[in-house]
């Protein structure tokens, strides 16, 4: 068994945070899409979280990828198990949306794209095609997502956050040939977040309003508006992983530290448990919201952290007893 890096589960222990508190910002009764799409901490969230968790994700699969098909078996069982559990909590035990629009929104959907973006790793790999099948899946995101009519949502997910997961799965190299001379570049990454997440609006709709408060009417012309649509989608994301990727850097060079490091580490070892039951614990506790966030983003934490921790003891002592 390969020894577990313990600064991608500090890494992943911080996403699943943020995803955390990002649901509870928009799931818990109490404001709509208008309220909570402008407040400063869902935009902060959004305009980054799950790209970094498929990021990491890519560079997590890459460090443990081989070319045999019982890899590819044993990696889609262990996803494709949760997922369906999680569906049946979605839209059985939590009735938060019905079967019929299972596509769009798709709950969930980090899972289902998971299966498909280590499948894609995976044939990448064994057959050599040298980001070419990447390349494929994303051009067809990108036309399923300009003309169909049913809104496909994980055809949205893979146009976008595809492109993150692969330069996870490029990060490894490069971290093992480069190491610390990157530290100027996720600097430089981090400025840019700074500058450009207050700017960041939730939809293409919206972030146009936005910048139209912030800096008064413009010209909608195509080019500029393809500008902001790279910059929303894919500077704004880079630039944010670039941001975890330096704390992470600075967190492990402080030894004052050490706490912090081991509570987001804990996190990060049981994020599949934390994300797929995280939403049975976001709920309105009090007429005060903010008093609802305290108490429900840390039970939503840390109750599946145990179901996944007793999990996993039972798993080893079954293993045990054979």
């Amino acid at each position: 068994m390969k020894k577990r890096i313990t600064e991608l589960d500090f890494i992943k222990g911080l996403a699943i945070i943020l995803v955390c508190i990002g649901h509870a910002v928009s799931q818990i009764p109490g404001t709509g899409p208008d309220v909570y799409e402008e407040n400063s901490v869902f935009r902060f969230i959004y305009s980054f979280h799950m790209p970094l968790f498929t990021f990491i994700s890519g560079y997590i699969c890459r460090l443990t990828l081989r070319t045999d098909a019982q890899w590819l078996k044993k990696r889609l069982r262990q996803i494709a198990v949760p997922y369906l559990l999680a569906l049946v909590l979605w839209y059985v035990i939590l009735g938060r949306s019905s079967i019929t629009s299972f596509l769009s929104p798709m709950a969930y959907w980090y899972l289902p794209f998971i299966l498909i973006a280590d499948t894609v790793l995976f044939l990448e790999n064994k057959y050599r095609l040298r980001g070419l099948l990447f390349a494929g899946v994303i051009g067809i995101s990108v036309i399923v997502c300009k003309f169909e009519r049913s809104q496909i949502d994980i055809a949205h997910h893979l146009s976008h956050c595809l492109i993150f997961y692969a330069a996870g799965t490029a990060a490894p190299e490069l971290k093992k040939r480069h190491g610390d001379k990157l530290l100027p570049i996720y600097c430089i990454l981090s400025a840019g977040f700074a500058v450009l997440t207050p700017l960041y609006g939730q939809g293409m709709e919206r972030q146009m309003s936005r910048l139209e408060k912030i800096f008064g009417s413009f010209p909608h012309i195509r080019l500029l508006t393809a500008l902001i649509f790279i910059t929303n989608k894919f500077i704004v994301p880079a630039c944010g992983i670039g941001a975890i990727l330096l704390i992470t850097y600075a967190v492990y060079h402080v030894q004052q530290t050490k706490l912090l490091r081991a509570a987001a580490e804990t996190v990060g070892r049981h994020t599949l448990f934390i994300y797929v039951l995280h939403d049975l614990f976001l709920r309105k506790i009090a007429d005060d919201l903010l008093l609802s966030y305290i108490i429900s983003v840390p039970t939503a934490i840390i109750v599946p952290m145990l179901l996944s921790i007793a999990f996993n003891r039972l798993k080893a002592h079954r293993c045990d007893t054979k």
